[in-house]
């Protein structure tokens, strides 16, 4: 039987992180996911992607960052975002928090502008605390 601190491996639809592939949870391909949950109900679905990150082999992206996004007015919100996202992609989720247009935006790392827009967040040695 399984102990209570592994019995709901999800809080808020998000993979809390003390559990262990197998023992808690299984990856599947959507298809599968699919036939078993037609065959015997349940849910949520928790879909991951499958990313190309700086190692050689694709690997499945259980936990995407958690990334806290400040205005410069001083608004701080949450977000997830893979590894492998552009800097573009990161400013353009920025944008739509904040209601801002794309124009109006820029992203600072660590005191300095991210500028390369094509770049992954990994490339350009973004990690989030």
């Amino acid at each position: 039987s399984a102990s209570s601190s592994n019995s709901n491996p999800v809080s808020s639809l998000k993979l809390r992180q003390d559990i262990t592939e197998y023992q808690d949870f299984h990856i599947l391909p959507e298809a599968a996911w699919d036939d078993l949950l037609s065959w015997y109900g349940g849910g949520p679905p928790i879909p991951r992607k499958v990313v190309q990150g700086l190692s050689a082999d694709p690997i499945v992206e259980i936990y995407p960052w958690t990334i806290n996004i400040r205005h410069v007015r001083g608004e701080t919100k949450t977000m997830e975002i893979s590894r492998t996202a552009t800097v573009g992609e990161l400013l353009s989720v920025a944008c739509k928090l904040f209601n801002e247009t794309p124009a109006n935006c820029m992203l600072f790392y660590s005191g300095s502008a991210l500028q390369n827009h094509s770049y992954s967040l990994e490339v350009v040695g973004f990690s989030p605390p």
